[in-house]
């Protein structure tokens, strides 16, 4: 990378009998005048001791520490300790004077410097060249993690300085694996053994990584089916995709706390053949089912779905499930026409007990399960005559706020089907116009 010298923002001035303004900044030709006083650069007379026009970083030149030694006429010598921006006064005597400088960052050498002058009497500026010890490298953040949820002490710093890296308390829709924070250079990965991590700066840039996994997808009906579904800017108009990859990333990242779907207002449809991989590490497939009505969303364990939220998207205190209606609906052909509708809207397959697969704030209506057959999912039959709303073959999710009303079908469980294994657990569902030859709204088979 390019090397980054120039050092400037130390003012330090002299004043008394004779004075002049002493500034650590860009370079000076080498055996310049300036009135009376006489400019040296030491080892470098003759060269130039620093690149013009190169600045340090300021998150570097606003660490750097300076200790001068100011060696007079008569050897009365001061020493200053001196940061940049700093302003110190001294009274010196007229006669040679001789200024020494050397910049440190923590306990790594930066850079020296020095310069000799005739102080009379006036006001004089002398610029005193640096030379730095090396070449100032950069720590890089890997761009893909979230901005806040890892910080470092440095983002450019010389060989030898001190790094600390350290996770923060990530926002609340991002989770950090510990012991996977690492840097990497000159082909090399360093592992950090917890959420903190400290080395010395090598001589080159370091690339820091860390996994760090956003749980919370967002959909809604004016999103596009290639939105990554990050932020509700980007979000996806496909649910049962966002539901998909929320799964398989968590996985992959080690998470198993609940993922989050938040739903603008409007009307979804399935569109993709219902699936479980064979296993947790195969992919989740999307595909047009042979019949269009098998089409349904399909839940995936572990991921909620949270409806109520503006059509535009927005914060938790915009959400209103009254305001802001989030449909799930099977009227997947014709508008208004129910004969070609989804078998099922929902279908939860192999889904176990607990709060951690969560529907709340949605409507589920248009399902007509009217078919003749079946199809397998996971292992389970599913029968296409039972369950039009919601179809649920050895599952327990949590249903909360949510409304199961104009669903149909051709035996049981207009509303709601479980099969002799499934125990949902619903709170403040309200079931309302399901229709079927027998129990209308929810079906338990023995």
């Amino acid at each position: 990378m390019e090397r980054l010298l120039k050092v400037f923002g130390l003012v330090l001035v002299m004043a008394g009998l004779g004075s002049c303004d002493f500034i650590l900044g860009p370079d000076e030709p080498a055996g310049s005048t300036n009135g009376n006083l006489v400019i040296s650069l030491g080892a470098d007379e003759g060269g130039r001791a620093i690149t013009s026009g190169v600045d340090l970083p300021a998150s570097v030149r606003d660490i750097l520490r300076y200790e001068l030694s100011l060696t007079g006429p008569s050897d009365e010598v001061f020493a200053i300790t001196a940061r940049a921006g700093e302003t110190h006064k001294l009274t010196v005597a007229v006669g040679q004077w001789r200024i020494d400088a050397a910049a440190y960052q923590e306990q790594a050498l930066a850079g020296t410097g020095s310069v000799s002058l005739t102080v009379t009497s006036g006001t004089n500026t002398v610029r005193l060249p640096m030379r730095m010890n090396g070449p100032c490298y950069e720590v890089k953040l890997d761009p893909s993690i979230p901005p806040g949820t890892v910080k470092a002490n440095f983002s450019a710093a010389f060989e030898g300085t001190p790094i600390t890296v350290a996770v923060v308390a990530p926002e609340d829709q991002f989770y950090y694996r510990l012991g996977s924070l690492i840097y990497y250079y000159d082909g090399t990965y360093h592992y950090s053994s917890g959420d903190s991590l400290v080395f010395s700066m090598p001589a080159a840039d370091v690339r820091v990584e860390a996994s760090i996994f956003q749980f919370v997808r967002y959909v809604k009906t004016s999103g596009t089916s290639t939105g990554d579904g990050l932020s509700w800017e980007t979000a996806s108009n496909d649910l049962q995709k966002m539901m998909d990859e929320l799964k398989t990333s968590s996985l992959t990242a080690g998470y198993y706390g609940s993922c989050i779907v938040k739903l603008g207002a409007g009307t979804y449809k399935p569109q993709w053949e219902p699936m479980v991989p064979s296993s947790s590490v195969d992919p989740y497939v999307r595909s047009t089912p042979t019949d269009p009505r098998d089409a349904a969303f399909i839940l995936r364990g572990q991921v909620e779905l949270w409806g109520g939220y503006p059509a535009s998207g927005g914060d938790e205190a915009s959400r209103n499930i009254t305001a802001y209606k989030t449909i799930l609906s099977g009227d997947i052909g014709t508008p208004g026409v129910n004969t070609d509708n989804s078998y099922h809207v929902v279908l939860g397959v192999d889904i176990p007990a607990g709060p951690a697969t969560i529907l709340d704030g949605l409507t589920i209506s248009g399902g007509k399960a009217d078919g003749s057959s079946s199809i397998t999912v996971g292992g389970q039959t599913i029968l296409q005559n039972a369950g039009g709303g919601m179809y649920n073959a050895s599952s327990s999710p949590e249903l909360t706020n949510v409304t199961i009303s104009g669903n149909s079908a051709g035996n049981v469980g207009g509303g709601m089907y479980n099969d002799s294994s499934s125990s949902p657990v619903l709170t403040n569902v309200t079931f309302s116009g399901n229709s079927a030859s027998t129990d209308n709204d929810r079906h338990d088979a023995p």
